[in-house]
């Protein structure tokens, strides 16, 4: 299951730790199968319900299993589900990631963006993949809250998203207004660019709105994670009638 290649032959996802499969399993993920790690299979029967199958294996089995460095003894595999891009332009909030790289940035926006109130995310061609057992284990299982679509074109979602009526917003240094003077629109989609390179000249191009995230010296930028935080709940506003 370390595989991608694996993984996508097979549809799976691996969730792993307690955390993220609880979180997975309130927001109604489609648990194929659990694994805990030998002598603990009590310790999280909590996670378990009457039509999942359990196995209990050896520890060393297990860690092979786990992707992170310390497992905390339970896993599980779960059906993969991509929304279709007709689906994702009905949510009144939408992320889009363009190559974004690192998948800890990749589960921390997705995990910002179900806090918020976003209904869908979208990791573009270059974007590490959203499925991966870093991005949702750094999510949190969040992720299952959303409706998701991995490597996809990104003039083709900027353009789904435009027709459904989206206000389409980039966050860039030489923004032409700062994050705390966007106006709320009915329907939004923030794109998110890369850590070494900002977002694309496709991405800038179709975008009505350019933010600024403004930073005291000496910094020069944030985590784009944390930048898309704070562009992300500028953006929740209305999504409720607020």
């Amino acid at each position: 299951m370390r595989d991608r290649k694996y993984r996508d032959a097979k549809g799976a996802i691996v969730i792993d730790g307690p955390r993220s499969l609880a979180t997975a399993v309130q927001c109604g993920a489609e648990i194929e199968e659990i694994f805990v790690r030998e002598n603990e299979y009590e310790r999280f029967s909590h996670l378990y319900s009457r039509e999942t199958k359990v196995s209990e294996v050896g520890a060393r089995a297990f860690d092979s299993l786990a992707d992170s460095t310390t497992p905390q003894g339970v896993l599980a595999i779960a059906r993969r589900v991509d929304a279709d891009f007709s689906s994702l332009a009905q949510e009144h909030r939408v992320v889009v990631m363009d190559a974004i790289q690192d998948p800890g940035n990749v589960g921390a926006i997705i995990r910002t963006a179900a806090a918020a109130g976003f209904g869908a995310v979208v990791g573009c061609l270059g974007t590490a993949d959203l499925w991966s057992p870093r991005s949702v284990r750094a999510s949190a299982g969040t992720i299952f809250s959303l409706n998701v679509h991995r490597q996809a074109d990104l003039v083709e979602v900027l353009e789904s998203v435009a027709d459904t009526g989206h206000t389409r917003v980039v966050t860039l240094a030489s923004g032409t207004m700062t994050f705390d003077q966007l106006k709320v629109d009915e329907r939004m989609t923030l794109i998110l660019g890369s850590e070494a390179h900002g977002v694309s000249d496709e991405a800038i191009e179709r975008s009505e709105l350019k933010v600024a995230v403004p930073m005291a010296h000496p910094v020069e930028s944030l985590n784009v994670s944390v930048a898309a935080g704070i562009v992300m709940y500028q953006m929740s506003g209305s999504i409720n009638g607020q």
